[in-house]
């Protein structure tokens, strides 16, 4: 990052505790550290930090290692404003020479006293945490907790603002500089939360978590409706201290990508109201992780596997939408997820079954089943709209939701791709079926299920087109209804896949020529041309 570059903060704020805030602000840290950017992560929770516990393992680091924090730079500048005294430290129980040496004096010029770093070796990119305090002290929480301390702190003054300028402006002479402050702020509705919120976010980002719980909702509408305020005038006053994007989160909920935009859209407009799209909000859902009840650990480490659970590519979607300049390479952390699919398979006679029981699901009907993507479609499609969105963009969303939900009903260990991915695997004596062979093993396979009649060609230069004849998709659909084809075309994308064993592998589908919905030829076929691009 170039020196006279901006720094970026992001700030994650929740009214309550509980809803995943600061693990995910952690998670965010290490993800942008592990694709190579540098990042400072700041513990401002004063009166629940965390952040060190997450941390430990990485930085190799406890929380009895730290002899201050951003807590004390704060009580040091109130000090040298003359706002605390002495006599006010003897009213928290503190005797200033109990102070840590660091701050026994005068505001230091910098934050080293306060600062940890994380450095892989041979690079330059580097990790900064800014933990809130040694919490094991107990002059800690006489400062953290005692009434008057957070009291002295205003928002208002020029004193107060002037530290907190000061303070960022320390961060951003770091070497390396880092490109983003990553701000785990204080929950409720208070000074620290509005210096989080919007001093130290001025400009940039907030990302507001809540859970499915009535205080908590209507607590985000509090602070929803004064950052409104603040957005809003900012426009005509630019001193005004407001962010300029704001994420809202709904965490903890069911692990169901169709399922979601029902959810926590009703939710998001109960919070936000009229200003969802006034202030082009970007609203997004957190899967339920039970494992976390039990352990709760970093998704994303530095270094090392990611935990290949739905969290984390969630987590990845979410953290490529708020630093959109890095989306691709966050994206490209994401692990294999190991999903439970929509339905398994019976290998000799290729009847769907149940995954639960292992039973043939003989009531499946397709036309249960394409009511089911049209209705996933059609809400996806209203999410989008609702994001402000236009009617082309938002079709090309829902697509893409479908595209995703065929690739995860063939692709993985599970589902129709498991035979695709058998079908190449070395026979005795050392042979393999080819290319050609295995695709057309696939076709008369994938034919008994009920989706239509499968055939394919393979051309040379790894390209090839697969035909699907009476495609349940499209039989009896005409041209005024949606196009559902997208999931198909992610459906042979992952048996391709399979096949080829890479993951190169392009699908295309043009409804215009080659989508029986559309071209209404006899007899109805859909063409998905593919080129393998390794």
């Amino acid at each position: 990052m170039k020196k006279n570059d901006e720094m970026k903060t992001i700030t994650f704020y929740s009214y309550k505790g509980g809803t995943g805030r600061s693990l995910a602000a952690a998670n965010l840290a290490m993800a942008l550290y592990r694709i190579g950017v540098s990042v400072c992560l700041l513990d401002f929770d004063l009166h629940s930090p965390g952040l060190h516990h997450k941390l430990a393992g990485q930085l190799g680091f406890e929380a009895r290692h730290f002899s201050c924090g951003i807590a004390h730079l704060i009580l040091r500048s109130l000090m040298d404003e003359g706002r605390i005294t002495q006599d006010d430290l003897k009213s928290f129980g503190i005797d200033a020479g109990e102070l840590p040496p660091a701050l026994s004096q005068k505001q230091p010029k910098n934050i080293e006293p306060v600062l940890k770093r994380l450095k892989k070796s041979g690079s330059e990119e580097t990790l900064y945490f800014i933990p809130a305090g040694q919490i094991n002290s107990e002059n800690y929480w006489r400062i953290a907790m005692h009434p008057e301390f957070e009291s002295r702190v205003d928002l208002r003054r020029d004193a107060d603002q002037s530290f907190f300028w000061r303070l960022l402006d320390s961060i951003k002479e770091l070497e390396p500089q880092p490109e983003f402050l990553i701000v785990d702020s204080r929950s409720g509705v208070n000074e620290l939360a509005g210096l989080s919120t919007r001093l130290l976010a001025n400009a940039n980002k907030v990302v507001v978590f809540t859970v499915n719980h009535p205080e908590g909702i209507e607590g985000s509408q509090v602070v929803i409706a004064s950052l409104a305020k603040a957005y809003a005038l900012k426009r005509e006053d630019k001193s005004v201290l407001a962010p300029e994007e704001i994420y809202f989160v709904l965490s903890r909920i069911p692990d169901d990508r169709e399922a979601a935009p029902g959810l926590y859209w009703p939710i998001a407009e109960r919070v936000y109201g009229k200003n969802v799209e006034e202030l082009g909000l970007n609203i997004h859902w957190l899967p339920q992780d039970d494992e976390l009840a039990e352990k709760e650990e970093l998704f994303i480490p530095a270094a090392g596997a990611l935990k290949g659970r739905s969290l984390t590519e969630r987590y990845l979607e979410l953290f490529s939408k708020v630093v959109p300049e890095h989306a691709k390479r966050l994206l490209a952390l994401t692990p294999k997820i190991q999903r439970r699919r929509l339905f398994g398979l019976v290998e000799k006679e290729g009847r769907l079954i149940n995954p639960d029981d292992n039973t043939p699901n003989v009531a499946f009907r397709t036309v249960t089943y394409v009511r089911g993507l049209e209705s996933s479609y059609n809400a996806m499609k209203q999410a989008a709209l609702k994001q402000g969105m236009t009617e082309a963009e938002a079709d090309i969303e829902a697509d893409n939701a479908l595209l995703r939900t065929g690739q995860d009903a063939a692709g993985g260990e599970e589902g129709f791709g498991e035979y695709a991915s058998t079908l190449r695997q070395e026979k005795p004596g050392g042979r393999r079926l080819a290319i050609s062979d295995a695709i057309r093993k696939w076709c008369e396979f994938d034919s008994k299920v009920g989706f239509g009649s499968f055939t394919a060609t393979v051309l040379k230069g790894k390209k090839g087109q697969v035909q699907l004849t009476n495609n349940f998709l499209t039989s009896g659909r005409g041209k005024d209804v949606p196009n559902l084809c997208s999931f198909m075309t992610g459906y042979i994308t992952s048996v391709l896949r399979s096949i080829y064993e890479t993951e190169d592998v392009s699908v295309t589908h043009d409804r215009t020529e080659d989508c029986s919905q559309f071209t209404q030829s006899d007899p109805p076929v859909c063409r998905f041309n593919y080129t393998i691009q390794s």
